[in-house]
């Protein structure tokens, strides 16, 4: 639809000049919820259909939260399409209450959202769920609050607080149990964090078995869809298909998010910035996928597709006013604009783009099939 194509376009320009406004994060907001929520016929589009239709073809397939949420709504008689809307509210709320939070420009990082990974959120419902969650625990993590930082045992408040929530986002998609790396990463210093990647990584390709893993998936609810995963046929299907390009995304991504961090980070004229050393650390240990990617399977992509809205959020807060309040047109401001639309666009041509089939069934629905536009015959 034209008109769609149109309000993408007119949020990403006003977003370039307007990344504090309050009223364009808003309209930004309720217009990628509607696309969200009110597309039709997209990519996975039947699983989720029959998955919250018929749930007892799905046990053993759907994790035990997820399906509790699945059977609450059917207490209230949801359809799947106003389940959908519900769920992808939450979703949407919880990415945005941090971009809000974190970010000096949340209009700005939210449009960078909707470039990439907006679209893949839009049909991995319950992989979208899980890492909004996630995103919205990263306050335990990044949080200066004094009585938070109170250790009960080896742990402080905010790091159980942030491990309860990655037991829930676990209980919706079995792959959040990685998210746990980040806490990791924030305990090391950067060096001890590549050594303990490095390690982790040989452990895994080298020792750890696809019996052990399981027995730890299978905490959550989808032993059988993760059983396929870790089988070995599947495994030898899945490595001869689609394992060179995940293993490409995967690095180009690392490459892209390096190049760019490392670079602010050397130009900080003052001391280094915590919040981008951090970053860098998250990105590092999240390497840590790469190993399970080579033995079991490449859905764990989705742990550093998770982190593109941290990125963002991270990178554009290095974006300089000048002492009116007003944008610096500096050299430095504009490389990191440029650096971000790259980012994210790349990502989003490796990710979807490049592939006829992902186009077909992905982004043609998102701008053609969404029944809020048609009821108004927009």
């Amino acid at each position: 639809m034209l008109i769609i194509i149109i309000l993408c376009i007119l949020i990403a320009i006003l977003s370039i000049y307007l990344k504090k406004s309050k009223i364009l994060f808003f309209i930004a907001f309720l217009f990628a919820w509607i696309i969200m929520a009110f597309v039709y016929d997209i990519a996975d589009e039947t699983i989720y259909i029959s998955r919250y239709s018929r749930p007892s073809l799905w046990i053993g397939q759907t994790e035990f939260l997820y399906a509790l949420i699945i059977r609450i709504f059917h207490v209230f008689h949801f359809s799947f399409y106003q389940f959908k809307a519900a769920i992808t509210l939450i979703q949407l709320l919880l990415v945005s209450s941090t971009i809000k939070r974190y970010a000096k420009y949340p209009a700005f990082v939210l449009m960078l959202y909707m470039i990439y990974p907006f679209a893949l959120n839009v049909c991995q419902m319950r992989n979208a769920l899980a890492t909004a969650i996630i995103i919205f625990a990263l306050r335990f993590i990044l949080s200066d609050d004094v009585k938070a930082t109170r250790k009960i045992g080896p742990f402080t408040i905010n790091d159980l607080l942030y491990i309860l929530f990655i037991i829930i986002a676990t209980g919706i998609h079995t792959v959040s149990l990685f998210w746990g790396l980040l806490l990791i990463a924030k305990k090391l210093s950067l060096k001890s964090t590549i050594i303990f990647t490095f390690i982790f990584n040989m452990f895994f390709t080298f020792i750890f078995t696809p019996e052990n893993l399981l027995k730890i998936f299978s905490l959550f609810g989808a032993i059988n869809r993760m059983a396929v995963y870790l089988s070995s046929d599947y495994r030898k299907i899945y490595q001869s298909v689609y394992f060179h390009s995940a293993i490409l995304r995967v690095s180009a991504y690392a490459i892209m998010i390096f190049a760019i961090l490392i670079w602010l980070q050397m130009t900080e004229k003052k001391e280094k910035s915590p919040a981008i050393n951090f970053a860098i650390k998250s990105n590092v240990i999240v390497l840590c996928i790469v190993s399970v990617m080579v033995q079991y399977t490449t859905e764990v992509y989705r742990i550093q597709e998770g982190m593109t809205v941290f990125n963002y959020i991270i990178i554009s807060n290095s974006i300089k006013q000048s002492t009116k309040g007003y944008l610096a047109t500096t050299p430095k401001n504009v490389l990191i604009h440029i650096a971000l639309f790259a980012f994210s666009i790349i990502n989003l041509w490796m990710l979807v783009l490049r592939d006829d089939s992902m186009v077909k069934t992905i982004i043609q629905p998102l701008f053609n099939n969404n029944f809020f536009f048609e009821v108004f015959k927009l």
